[in-house]
């Protein structure tokens, strides 16, 4: 196994796969999990950030790779993983009208890999999901699309987000067979949602721009050393997102792109 320097560097290398730098503004991020395997020779970090994609009309989960194990397939393949992930509409339930966006907060329908959920959610099954409203509002147009990306994430986490399975077909058969699930979270602040790029280009962002954040500093000594010790002890305020945050700046970026 490499040592904590050389991972670092690495996850450096594949920096522009696990940031997302591609967004636009057009993509209105309800969730991010951060999933670790690991064996004695290899490792391999997989980012998932289920979002609304604007203009599209459609909810996908965006899946992003580094590691020391990564073959061809991973490119040919995550497509069709965030296909497969795809939500879907309900003929007579739907969430948009001709283009806008109409999601209710009191009900809603949805298709998710071919099962069908009916939700009427309370105002403690929102919390419970990081949702506080600031509003009264009510009927159409009273659910954000990343408010609802977000009940599912929280409430359907296996079917939304890809399966350990999935990712695992994502990494080369001969490294897969020695790893293990080394670490998976439940709550994660993705480096996306701390990054402002302002007027700068995807380009003039510093190579090293994730080995100095601590998140992935301390992620490195542990799949160096296999020991999540230090990671379980760190401020939970450290690692998770805040929610009504990352909303503020979806709704920031639908006002201005007048999406919906």
């Amino acid at each position: 196994m490499r040592n904590a320097e050389e991972i670092l560097a690495e996850m450096g290398d594949w920096q522009s796969n696990l940031l997302f730098l591609g967004n636009d503004g057009r993509q209105l991020f309800g969730d991010a999990r951060l999933s670790v395997f690991r064996s004695p020779d290899d490792w391999a970090v997989f980012v998932e950030l289920p979002h609304y994609m604007v203009g599209a009309i459609e909810f996908r989960n965006w899946i992003g790779f580094a590691g020391a194990c990564q073959g061809s397939i991973f490119d040919s393949q995550v497509q069709e993983l965030e296909h497969l992930s795809a939500l879907e509409e309900t003929l007579d339930f739907p969430l948009h009208d001709d283009g806008r966006w109409i999601g209710d907060r009191a009900a809603f329908s949805l298709v998710l890999r071919g099962v069908r959920y009916d939700f009427k959610p309370s105002t403690a099954d929102y919390a419970a999901a990081g949702i506080i409203f600031s509003n009264d509002m009510s009927g159409a147009g009273s659910l954000e699309p990343s408010q609802l990306v977000r009940f599912v994430s929280h409430h359907l986490t296996h079917p939304f987000l890809a399966s350990e399975t999935e990712l695992r077909q994502l990494i080369l058969p001969e490294a897969c067979e020695q790893m293990t699930l080394f670490l998976q979270t439940a709550l994660w602040r993705h480096p996306y949602f701390l990054l402002d790029l302002g007027d700068e280009e995807e380009e003039d962002l510093a190579p090293d721009f994730i080995p100095n954040i601590p998140c992935w500093q301390i992620l490195a000594r542990a799949i160096a050393s296999g020991d999540l010790g230090e990671w379980n002890v760190q401020e939970p305020s450290t690692f998770n997102t805040s929610w009504p945050a990352l909303e503020a700046i979806n709704q920031e970026n639908s006002r201005l792109g007048g999406y919906y």
